[in-house]
């Protein structure tokens, strides 16, 4: 399995650690394996406005991996209220249902692609 890994990164191929926080996906990995991007698991997300353990969670986490050079995206944004509170926590991707229901790859690309978000 490891040596999949580096030859994928030798490759220049970008990695990504999805459901962080979660299963296997724990720092270890981090520490262990040469990943480009980690995606914080939408558990955490969810409630973050509720819980102070959780919005501490992930704003210490996304400082961490900005420290390492790694990127950081939020999974699970899934209303207005929680966009804008993990913009103050400065994510480089935020995914959810805020933004859109899975859809297929033609009305992505019809809806999605070349449109500038701002925020």
């Amino acid at each position: 399995m490891l040596l999949i890994i580096f030859r994928i990164k030798d490759e220049s191929i970008p990695l990504a650690i999805d459901d962080f926080g979660t299963g296997y996906s724990n720092l270890r990995y981090v520490k262990d394996m040469t990943f480009d991007l980690v995606k914080i698991d939408q558990s955490f997300i969810r409630n973050i406005i509720n819980s102070k353990y959780d919005y501490l969670v992930v704003k210490q986490f996304t400082e961490l991996a900005h420290s390492l050079n790694l990127t950081v995206c939020y999974e699970g944004v899934e209303n207005e209220e929680v966009f804008r509170c993990v913009l103050d926590l400065k994510p480089d991707y935020i995914q959810g249902y805020y933004f859109s229901k899975p859809v297929p790859a033609a009305e992505f690309e019809e809806k999605c692609l070349n449109q500038q978000v701002e925020f």
